[in-house]
């Protein structure tokens, strides 16, 4: 075995294009190999942050007259939905809102989820963490 390794020593001195070439298209597969893997792994292969992910659903209204067969539920029907529900151990909601980001630069626009606490997540809320660390919001 020393003694291949010597050897493939030897030929990749002797010819240092080409050893470039194998080392660059090696570093470039291990790298798309990674960023494909981080990829998989953060939205197929780990679970989702809730104590029993496989009981989670989604409920929608329909609207079938102005051709609307997913739409989203109003604030006075999720209520009503959370007050009389007795097929599910808990309701939550959430919805998609532009939120502005101001600092020390420019201010940046961007769409997020407001959820309301009933989805039970298990981490904290960015306003939970800054009280915990004694941060006082402006």
């Amino acid at each position: 075995m020393r003694t291949d390794i010597r050897e493939a020593i030897r030929s990749f001195a002797g010819q240092p294009a080409f050893s470039l070439v194998i080392v660059l298209t090696l570093a470039l597969a291990i790298g798309i190999n990674s960023a494909i893997f981080s990829l998989v792994n953060g939205v197929l292969l780990r679970p989702l942050d809730y104590a029993d992910p496989d009981r989670l659903v989604v409920l929608w209204e329909s609207n079938q007259a102005a051709g609307q067969p997913q739409s989203e539920t109003s604030g006075a029907t999720y209520l009503d939905w959370r007050a009389r529900t007795r097929a599910f151990s808990s309701i939550g909601a959430f919805r998609y809102k532009g939120f502005t980001l101001t600092g020390t630069g420019e201010a940046e626009q961007f769409v997020g989820r407001a959820a309301g606490r009933d989805l039970g997540y298990a981490g904290q809320t960015g306003a939970e963490a800054r009280a915990e660390a004694g941060e006082v919001n402006p």
